[in-house]
């Protein structure tokens, strides 16, 4: 096929710059629309996997200290916020009990609804 850009230069001589510089234009057209979109949001069975493993996390970290093991704290989770309820007989157990579930990896909120019966 004849390349009409060709026709006018003789080979070996270096590509026209107009030819050039639309290539790289239409390049940079397709790098822009496809390569900077954002992912799409994981699926809601993911988000709620990794919210179950959140809930199980903290629910061991709880058992790990002598206090709150068996206080049975219950803990929900979503969107890495982590909420817990139950009863403690002091607020330094209310608190122990935050400060445990803020060290979880992937915790970034905890609202701590535990009530304080002594």
């Amino acid at each position: 096929m004849l390349d009409p850009c060709r026709v006018f230069f003789k080979a070996g001589e270096p590509e026209p710059p107009m030819k050039r510089t639309i290539s790289l234009l239409a390049l940079a057209c397709l790098l822009w629309t496809t390569g900077c979109s954002e992912p799409p949001p994981p699926p809601s069975s993911t988000i709620q996997s990794l919210d179950r493993a959140t809930i199980t996390s903290v629910e061991l970290a709880l058992k790990q200290d002598a206090e709150l093991a068996s206080a049975g704290i219950v803990v929900t989770a979503r969107n890495k916020s982590v909420v817990l309820k139950g009863s403690v007989a002091s607020e330094a157990t209310r608190q122990k009990a935050t400060e445990i579930a803020r060290k979880v990896h992937g915790v970034e909120e905890v609202a701590n609804e535990i009530e304080v019966k002594p």
